[in-house]
């Protein structure tokens, strides 16, 4: 909750000047091979799922690091 407050206040049409989108503020150049659209991307579900999981990722390459993995 507190990364989508951050990231998007809490608005789910939200887009960046850098075109990352949606309540994760997914950068839609770098991660669009998990969409099938860049209207996807806005989809709740989808969002969320590709969000989290790219967290996950970096939370990984960081051995877990929170605050490493959100930089």
């Amino acid at each position: 909750m507190g990364i989508i407050r951050v990231e998007s206040r809490f608005n789910p049409n939200a887009v960046s000047s850098r075109n990352a989108r949606g309540l994760m503020q997914v950068h839609w150049p770098t991660w669009k091979q998990y969409f099938s659209s860049q209207e996807e991307v806005h989809d709740l579900g989808r969002n969320l799922s590709v969000g989290t999981a790219i967290l996950r990722l970096y939370l990984a390459a960081s051995n877990n690091g929170l605050r490493a993995a959100l930089y």
